[in-house]
């Protein structure tokens, strides 16, 4: 984009008498715009800084920027007392929003850019998400705000500052191959924090988990939040292995890839060995015409191999009071989702109202005390939604996945048919992942589940 007449006096004149009264004004104001005009210029100029920083950030969900909302605020007239809390990840996001809103709005509406046209992905099943949601506040009960909220963010919030700048900012084959390498610092990073938590370095718990930096969990601290994570990038790190030509840089791309895979089993989260479970079947089975019989006499010496950690696990999951209060836990909370479901099986009973009713359930939390959310997209949904959320919400990533199988079918190269293949692993490993775990409507699902749904527009590209 060019930027004309930056050496018009008249122009210069406007922008120091702009700036000099908003300074005598407050001088805050004269530094929000700068801070605006800078940020401007960098989504006009380099809209694609948003997309990687959104790729980079989006796992950062564990720490929050948070306003305290009191009576005497401007705020606090209209919702008296409140709290606004953002995670990094959804602060990345509203930016990366703005930046394709912004892009959209000057280059194709004002100067006529046809390829920044605006796509919007299975935006029917997010219509009736939202429809089933306003549908179910009927049912909400005293939590009717809350579920007008929850509606607002994070449901729709995940399609509009999620999935959509991630798939319309990545515009060209080198965009989408530089989200793969900020998606493999980002699997490096993993790998990391995995070794050091399992190793026990400064703490006494040997398990693969997230790490605090600097004193800050930026990615939490529970085990489930680098297993999902690392599930959603492995398919990334095989297809960097699988377009690599040079051989340096292939035997590393493996090594992270192995190292991930490690690291996903010694987080010891069952969800996470379920999922690399499913997905090693079925990329085994869409890839074996491009697999070596050296990769299967390895995957067989890595069986062997591994078959302490099986038995190590599968002794965790059934002899340890932590695997069996967990598993007490989850089955508690998914016969709460199915009573709730019970009442009103078509709309639901309000989009965000699960926790609520959970936590004033004196049966519940006299037992096991501290409720959470329902883990699992069928409870949470299901029991909120109804039929109809629970069918909108798989609609919309069954879509994804049709998209990209029909894709793999007609694709004729190896290339196409592995970044398809893969791009289908990420998808169906997030969802499944989300089948027992309670990030459905965070970017830990919608940006992979974007990343994924890219290799509709670039897996023909010879530039790949």
């Amino acid at each position: 984009m060019e930027i004309k007449n930056l050496q018009n006096p008249l122009l210069i004149l406007a922008i120091l008498t702009t700036a000099t009264v908003l300074f005598f004004i407050h001088p805050v104001l004269l530094l929000l715009a700068v801070l605006l005009a800078l940020f401007v210029g960098a989504a006009l100029l380099k809209p694609e800084w948003f997309l990687y920083a959104l790729i980079f950030f989006f796992p950062w969900i564990g720490w929050s920027w948070t306003y305290a909302i009191t009576p005497d605020s401007f705020l606090g007239q209209f919702v008296g007392r409140g709290m606004i809390e953002l995670p990094v990840a959804d602060i990345v996001g509203i930016l990366a929003l703005g930046v394709w809103g912004l892009n959209v709005l000057v280059k194709y509406f004002y100067q006529g850019d046809k390829t920044w046209k605006p796509k919007f992905p299975g935006w029917i099943f997010i219509v009736l998400l939202m429809i089933s949601g306003i549908l179910a506040l009927r049912n909400a009960d005293v939590w009717y705000l809350a579920s007008v909220k929850y509606l607002l963010r994070p449901i729709l919030f995940a399609y509009v500052a999620f999935f959509l700048p991630v798939y319309n900012l990545a515009r060209n084959p080198r965009a989408y191959r530089n989200i793969l390498y900020v998606a493999l610092a980002l699997s490096v990073l993993g790998v990391l924090m995995g070794a050091w938590s399992f190793l026990g370095i400064f703490e006494h718990i040997h398990r693969a988990h997230p790490i605090a930096i600097a004193g800050y969990p930026f990615w939490g601290l529970n085990q489930n939040l680098l297993g999902e994570l690392l599930i959603a990038l492995l398919p990334l790190a095989a297809l960097l292995f699988f377009m690599e030509q040079r051989g340096g840089r292939r035997a590393a791309y493996l090594s992270i890839f192995l190292g991930m895979i490690l690291i996903t089993l010694l987080t010891f989260s069952r969800t996470a060995w379920l999922a690399l479970f499913v997905m090693a079947i079925l990329g085994i089975y869409w890839l074996r015409k491009y697999l070596s019989k050296e990769f299967f006499a390895g995957l067989v010496i890595a069986g062997l191999l591994a078959l302490p950690l099986v038995g190590y696990m599968i002794n965790y999951s059934f002899n340890t009071y932590t695997a069996q209060s967990s598993n007490w836990g989850r089955w508690e909370m998914t016969q709460f989702a199915y009573f709730l479901w019970q009442e009103h099986p078509l709309v639901g009973n309000g989009a965000g109202t699960y926790f609520y009713r959970l936590e004033k359930t004196p049966i519940y939390t006299e037992n096991l005390g501290t409720p959470f959310d329902a883990h699992g997209l069928l409870q949470k949904i299901g029991s909120e939604q109804g039929l109809l959320g629970l069918t909108a919400y798989l609609g919309f990533f069954g879509y994804l996945g049709w998209r990209l199988w029909r894709a793999y079918r007609r694709a004729s190269t190896k290339n196409a048919r592995i970044i398809l293949a893969l791009s289908m692993l990420i998808l169906i490993g997030s969802v499944f992942y989300q089948g027992f775990n309670t990030n459905y409507f965070s970017a830990k699902l919608w940006v992979p589940a974007a990343i994924a749904f890219l290799a509709i527009k670039y897996y023909n590209s010879e530039d790949l």
